[in-house]
């Protein structure tokens, strides 16, 4: 009876020590497989960014050229004003056509670095008009491996873009303001526990009652998790969101895990309010 309680035992701890081989697997197969799949997309990204700048923006510049020696032989003609306007048009969409190759390929990072590629993506988003956006940087920052910076990168991309479509920046009285009143404030810096980026903003917070986060609140979240960080996220009603990320240092990081496209290679151009209850939003 002994012997064979025994075996019993033996038998079922081996199965559940097999089961959590399989599941360990299972898991970092997941984690594999998900890991591909932000790469492959980041890949997509920077082939129809310079698939943007190299076609599409060469027509338009083109198309430009023409409209502006259409204007020149239009110079007596009626038709002068609705030229002028139509090379207007062109000149507009060639300027959105290279913040959005920028975006998709922001080549900046492997050039200039994270710091200058932060501080790009605030001077885009200024220009655009869609938001009053500044970057700061602490000097003890330095170089950071490509495999992080992408993905540091596209948070702060993601946080700034959520800012402007959902945060509806807050006048005195509580009320909506334009967009163009809406501040975002990207901050990088370097401390004992490594990489930290900071993304606030004064818009209208996040929903006292958001029971779940949004599909960019996980992307970030998972971006973080890949290069071993995290991302806490807290909102004040009325006093914007404030997003940020914590980097553990590496050392020994291998290049970047990013797969290069074949177009890699071509280059590329106060009012006092009662105090606000702060919530902290769950990610995972």
């Amino acid at each position: 009876m002994g012997l064979n309680f025994s075996a019993s035992m033996s038998q079922k701890i081996h199965l559940l020590a097999e089961m959590q081989r399989r599941l360990s697997q299972s898991e970092a197969e997941r984690r594999r497989l998900e890991r591909e799949l932000l790469e492959i997309c980041e890949r997509e990204r920077r082939t129809i960014g310079h698939d943007l700048h190299d076609g599409v923006g060469q027509h338009l510049t083109a198309l430009s050229l023409m409209a502006h020696a259409l204007c020149e032989s239009l110079a007596a003609s009626p038709l002068l004003g609705p030229a002028r306007e139509l090379n207007q048009h062109i000149r507009e969409t060639i300027t959105e056509t290279r913040r959005l190759a920028r975006g998709l390929a922001p080549v900046v990072i492997e050039c200039g670095g994270l710091s200058k590629a932060l501080a790009e993506l605030a001077e885009l988003t200024q220009r655009g008009g869609r938001a009053r956006c500044t970057f700061s940087c602490s000097k003890n920052v330095g170089p950071v491996a490509t495999s992080v910076a992408v993905h540091l990168y596209r948070i702060a991309q993601e946080a700034v873009n959520n800012a402007v479509k959902h945060a509806g920046a807050l006048a005195p009285t509580g009320a909506p303001v334009p967009t163009s009143a809406l501040e975002i404030r990207l901050r990088l810096e370097r401390g004992a526990d490594g990489l930290k980026l900071e993304i606030t903003d004064n818009g209208q917070g996040l929903p006292v009652d958001r029971s779940a986060p949004g599909m960019g609140l996980r992307v970030m979240d998972f971006r973080a998790r890949l290069i071993g960080g995290k991302v806490s996220v807290s909102s004040a009603r009325g006093q914007g969101v404030r997003i940020v990320c914590l980097c553990p240092e590496h050392d020994s990081l291998p290049p970047s895990t990013v797969p290069r496209s074949p177009a890699d290679s071509k280059s590329s151009g106060p009012s006092r309010r009662p105090a606000p209850v702060e919530t902290t939003v769950p990610i995972s």
